[in-house]
C-alpha cells in the first residue's frame, strides 16, 4: 500500500475516528444478542416497504409493538477519558455502558453507549466512576 502511495493507517486510528463520527462497529458496539433497531440505524440500514427478506419479521413485529428498550446513543464525557465498559448511572440505575470512546482533536471525550430508553433524548445526563483513575465522570448525550 505504501509503494502505491496509499497511507497505511493504524487500527487504534480507525476505531478513533468511527467512534467520533458515531458509526458503530460489529463486535464492539453491537454483537449477535443485538436487535437490528438497537443499533440505531433504522433510517440508514432497515427498509420496512421492501418485500420479504431474512428477519423481516422480527423487525416488523417490534416495530409495530413500539420501541427498543436499549440502543446505541453517541454521549460527550466529562471528567476524564474511561475505558469501554465503564457504566454510566443515575440515582444508581445504570443507564449506559460505554462501548466505545475516543478522544477528538480538541480534548473532548467522546463515547457510543449501549443506552437505557430513558435516556435516548440528547441533552440527557448521567454520571459514572472511571475505573482506572477513580474521577468522577459526568455523561450528555449529544446524539443518537
Amino acid at each position: 500500500l505504501e509503494e502505491s502511495g496509499l497511507p497505511v493507517q493504524v487500527e487504534a486510528e480507525f476505531h478513533s475516528r468511527r467512534t467520533l463520527a458515531g458509526e458503530p462497529w460489529y463486535g464492539i458496539d453491537l454483537d449477535e444478542t443485538n436487535l437490528p433497531q438497537e443499533a440505531n440505524r433504522i433510517e440508514k440500514t432497515i427498509c420496512f416497504t421492501k418485500g420479504c427478506y431474512l428477519g423481516q419479521e422480527t423487525i416488523a413485529r417490534l416495530d409495530a409493538l413500539g420501541q427498543v428498550q436499549k440502543k446505541l446513543v453517541r454521549w460527550r464525557i466529562a471528567g476524564g477519558v474511561p475505558r469501554a465498559g465503564t457504566t454510566l448511572a443515575v440515582d444508581e440505575k445504570v443507564v449506559a455502558r460505554l462501548t466505545s470512546v475516543a478522544v477528538n482533536d480538541a480534548g473532548q471525550c467522546f463515547a457510543l453507549a449501549m443506552t437505557r430508553r430513558s435516556h435516548f433524548i440528547t441533552g440527557a445526563v448521567a454520571s459514572g466512576i472511571d475505573a482506572t483513575t477513580g474521577a468522577v465522570l459526568r455523561g450528555e448525550v449529544v446524539g443518537s
